[in-house]
């Protein structure tokens, strides 16, 4: 029912409001009674609908109006007023009840009741209606036309109690006037009848006053004052319609027992909008953030209206009182319009403001609605353009969608599908979707006049999943049993809406959701929900050293430029390499609590712990729109390709094997480094150092993984490439003489570190070498991050070399981001996975951490010497992949390294060195997946006898620069059962803008 109200006689009424004169009244005095016997004049306005008749006030309104009336012969502070209310004949779903805490005719409370069972308290300010209780069922109304129902209601203080019946109903608290309020009586009539009301024996007591009751978390907006100054010139009472639909006679039979004084209930906040934001989401969002907020009791109901849904619930230790959080979906044009008269909260659009929207609301007060104070950025959404299942037409243009829907292709034959009428179903006018729609897709066209209209999305979808000629469009989530096609413009590859199209805005009809509130709001929990619902990311990383966590803020500043709106949660634990890191995602990941993206190494550490269990996803559809197959090297690609599909995006490349020097300080000793350094002369420059009492090799390895670095490091540099590739796939032992002898080198080494080493991290022993307190430095040229973030300058106060023996070899390390199966905020993780693939976000993370890009289209001089060299040597040494750093060994190999590393440094037993690794090597398995003749020519991968397991990178032809390498010869171990990770709910998520 939606009923339209009577005015008041403002005019009238304020001539004849007085304040009652005399000393206070004590309790229990009568202070007002009317038996009705003939009509006072107190009561005001009058009308033909107004009248008496047997001792009963009757007000009769026409169908679909209302009447009210104040009696202005007194005003009444706490008291105790009584009158006994019937619906005599007309609608049982109309409201009718009793006003009180009436300041004037624009504001007031009234509590009304219907024949139905009913009953609903409402505030009036500034002649707007605000939900103070929700329609409630009562087993204490008697049912039906022609029954009687004595409503009892007492104040005190701020605090009104309510009885029907002699049964007390509700307590609540509101804000009556401070001079005392008068008192009224309202009645509705339904739209097809007028309802006739009947009201008898009507009493006011004196009551006491105690200590008022406190205010609850209810607020109105400063709109209000302003909405009551225009209302004041307008003669609007409203009492409001009833939301019982007419079809729900009863109560249902499992309904609880009402106690003998159940909580009161009150609209806490108001979100009036978009269907596609309140039909669903905003209802999911008001759950979640209850239960955050520590709300029990959460319950969905149904509001007054269609598309209107409430969420009630009680809030321990904060009142008994229930509270309500009013959902009202009926388009993102009833957003802005609610917003400037003060009716909402918070305004929910599918679209941005309109420029005479936000000048409409600015005059009322909320401030400049385009500004960050007040728009907030919900999501992305895509517009689905829906056909029947069995409709054989999958994708149109947008010129075809505008003769369709401008009615000038009217048979679907016209657009390759088969004969027959095509049946057009459209949004309306309130919708921001059909906003959006008309100006991408129908430009200056009006929408054919044949098109059924619709304020609900979903029902709008089911209609044309229900008809075979049937052609509609609503947000993605309302897809429901119809069928999306592809939309493009003419001669461009069509789109349907998915997660990555929407969240890449590479789908044509994508468009981002807001959320709008005042500049200042009033209400506590506006900013308190605007701060819970705003979209969130969970970027995952150990990139916490100085250079590392400016370059990881980079990207994330980078990506709030592209998606304003987010927040994004850097999640980061410290320990190089992701020593400390790893161990706490794996907890997370198996306790079904996983980051939205996560950092993680290329290679085995990406396949065997994150790919192999289900953990992450698959992100090729971001290198095939991205054309990023042309910036990102196929063996880079390979080090994240499993099967075919891609799961990780690279933020930046580092190469481990870089020996680092402080140059003032060598030269002082008369040590020089050319373009290359073998064993021999680098001992000898450390025995130099040593005899000058300078320890000769910095070293921090409070984490293990920088002196397994440098033995890495030191192995290669002994074996060359075509020995790593053949120890890595099984074909050379650990205890080989080679190994052995590197296994010397590093023995050796120890000797020349600085003597507090173990109590060290890597960036801080870095100090040592820009100090003058060490010669040397191995380490990944993440190293070279914090050199220029300490100044120093490259080739003056620091240089490089390629570690001993390694040159022509890159020990490739790979910072990649992945994708959590089960992200949280999946469409905001895509986004994010986009973000640090574009050229400009590895420009400057490569800048800031000493790298250098994934991509190969970047300009090498906007880089200092040492990338511009490293970049070369990309382009032209062999590709190895970094044990230490997860990319060449599975995880328990590389465990088992780590552990012998640590023992070896304090016993240097070689023998047991040796032993160690090849007993790990053994448990880890032997079989071959490729191998690699660095003599540029590829070798047929040779594979054992037992299958490789399908957690096992594969190793397939790389090209960089028309260069043939084979950059994957791995460990492959046997198949172990990897258990499942703990099933969690499909999560909601909206993607960013």
């Amino acid at each position: 029912m939606n009923p339209r109200y009577r005015s008041f006689w403002v005019s009238a009424l304020l001539t004849f409001l007085w304040l009652a004169a005399g000393s206070p009244a004590t309790a229990g005095e009568l202070l007002y009674e009317d038996r009705f016997a003939s009509l006072d004049p107190s009561w005001r306005p009058l009308s033909d609908a107004v009248s008496v008749d047997h001792g009963k006030l009757i007000l009769a309104p026409a169908p679909n109006t209302s009447q009210a009336i104040l009696n202005q012969s007194q005003r009444f502070g706490d008291s105790e007023i009584t009158v006994d209310i019937t619906t005599a004949a007309g609608d049982p779903a109309a409201p009718g009840g009793l006003i009180f805490w009436a300041a004037d005719s624009d504001n007031f409370y009234c509590f009304c009741i219907n024949a139905k069972g009913y009953y609903k308290i409402i505030r009036y300010v500034g002649s707007k209606p605000l939900d103070q209780l929700d329609w409630t069922p009562s087993e204490a109304i008697n049912k039906g036309l022609g029954q009687v129902n004595s409503v009892r209601l007492v104040t005190a203080g701020r605090q009104a109690t309510v009885y029907i019946n002699d049964q007390r109903e509700v307590t609540f608290n509101g804000q009556p006037p401070p001079d005392r309020g008068l008192i009224g009586l309202a009645g509705d009539s339904g739209g097809n009848s007028a309802t006739v009301w009947q009201f008898a024996n009507l009493r006011v007591i004196a009551g006491s006053s105690p200590a008022p009751a406190p205010l609850p978390p209810f607020y109105p907006s400063p709109l209000m004052a302003a909405a009551a100054a225009l209302a004041a010139a307008e003669d609007v009472v409203a009492i409001p319609g009833a939301a019982v639909p007419a079809a729900t006679p009863s109560l249902p039979a499992a309904l609880p027992a009402f106690p003998a004084a159940p909580p009161a209930r009150r609209v806490a906040l108001r979100l009036h909008g978009a269907n596609t934001v309140g039909a669903e989401l905003a209802a999911m969002i008001c759950e979640d953030f209850l239960k955050h907020e520590g709300a029990t009791s959460i319950q969905r109901r149904p509001g007054p209206r269609e598309n209107e849904t409430n969420i009630e619930a009680l809030l321990p230790n904060e009142s008994a009182d229930r509270l309500i959080f009013e959902i009202q979906a009926h388009g993102s044009k009833t957003a802005f319009e609610d917003l400037a008269t003060g009716g909402c909260d918070i305004g929910m659009s599918s679209r941005r403001v309109q420029p005479d929207e936000a000048q409409r609301c600015a005059r009322a007060g909320l401030g400049d609605l385009f500004s960050s104070d007040c728009e907030h950025t919900l999501g992305l959404d895509g517009i689905a353009v829906l056909v029947n299942k069995h409709n054989p037409v999958n994708a149109l243009t947008t010129q075809q969608l505008a003769g369709i829907f401008s009615g000038k292709i009217n048979d679907w034959s016209q657009v390759g599908g088969p004969s027959g009428v095509i049946n057009l179903y459209a949004l309306n006018d309130n919708s921001g979707t059909f906003d959006t729609f008309k100006s991408v897709v129908l430009g200056g066209q009006p929408l054919s006049a044949a098109a059924v209209r619709y304020e609900n999305s979903a029902k709008l979808a089911d209609d044309v999943a229900a008809d075979r000629n049937g052609i509609g469009f609503a947000g993605m989530s309302f897809v429901r049993n119809s069928k999306p096609v592809a939309v493009a413009e003419a001669g461009a590859d069509p789109l349907v809406p998915t997660p990555f199209t929407i969240a890449t805005q590479e789908y044509l009809l994508s468009r981002r959701l807001y959320l709008y509130t005042p500049a200042n709001p009033q209400n506590p929990w506006t900013r308190r929900f605007i701060e819970f619902a705003r979209p969130k990311l969970e970027v995952f990383s150990w990139l916490t050293s100085g250079s590392e966590a400016l370059a990881l803020e980079a990207l994330i500043e980078n990506y709030k430029h592209e998606y304003p709106g987010i927040t994004v949660i850097n999640d980061t634990v410290s320990g190089g390499s992701g020593s400390a890191a790893r161990p706490v995602l794996q907890r997370r990941l198996a306790a079904g609590k996983p980051p939205d993206v996560w950092q993680s190494h290329a290679g085995w550490e990406l396949f065997g712990q994150y790919v192999g269990p289900g953990y992450c996803e698959p992100v090729t559809d971001l290198y095939r729109s991205g054309g990023w197959d042309r910036a990102f090297p196929k063996p880079l690609r390979d080090l994240v390709t499993r099967d075919g599909k891609i799961y990780a995006v690279p933020a930046g490349i580092h190469r481990g094997n870089v020996l680092w020097y402080n140059k003032k300080l060598l030269e002082q000793h008369g040590i020089e480094v050319g373009n290359r350094m073998a064993f021999d002369e680098f001992f000898a420059a450390c025995d130099k150092l040593e005899a000058a009492g300078i320890p000769a090799l910095g070293m921090g390895d409070s984490g293990i993984w920088a002196s397994a670095q440098l033995f890495e490091n030191t192995l290669l540099g002994v074996i060359g490439p075509h020995g790593w590739t053949e120890l890595f796939s099984g074909r050379m032992r650990w205890d080989d003489p080679k190994v052995k002898q590197a296994m010397q080198y590093f023995a050796r080494m120890q000797s020349y570190l600085n003597s507090d080493h173990a109590a060290l991290s890597w960036d801080q022993a870095i100090k040592k070498l820009r100090d003058g307190k060490a010669g040397f430095f191995s380490m990944g040229d993440w190293a070279e991050g914090e050199f220029a973030r300490a100044n120093l300058k490259a080739d003056v106060d620091f240089g490089w070399v390629s570690f001993p023996g390694t040159e022509g070899s890159f020990l490739v390390v790979v910072d990649a981001f992945a994708l959590a199966s089960a992200a949280p905020h999946k469409e905001a993780g895509i986004a994010w996975l986009k973000s640090i693939g574009t050229k400009d976000a590895q420009e400057t993370f490569s800048a800031l951490n000493g790298g250098i890009p994934a991509r190969t289209d970047v300009d090498p001089a906007a880089f200092d010497s040492y990338q511009r060299w490293a970049m070369a040597d990309f382009n032209r040494d062999n590709l190895l992949p970094s044990c230490v750093h997860g990319s060449a060994a599975p995880a328990a190999f590389r465990q088992a390294l780590d552990d012998a590393v640590a023992a070896f440094v304090a016993d240097r037993n070689v023998d047991t060195f040796a032993g160690a690794l090849t007993q790990a090597a053994r448990q880890a398995g032997q079989n071959v997946i490729a191998r690699v003749d660095f003599e540029e020519r590829t070798v047929k991968p040779e594979v054992s006898e037992a299958a490789p397991p399908p957690q096992t990178p594969a190793g397939s032809e790389n090209k960089v620069h028309h260069a043939e390498t084979q950059n994957l010869a791995l460990l492959s171990p046997p198949r172990l059962p990897v258990p499942a990770p703990t099933p969690v709910p499909a999560p909601v998520s909206i993607a960013p803008a």
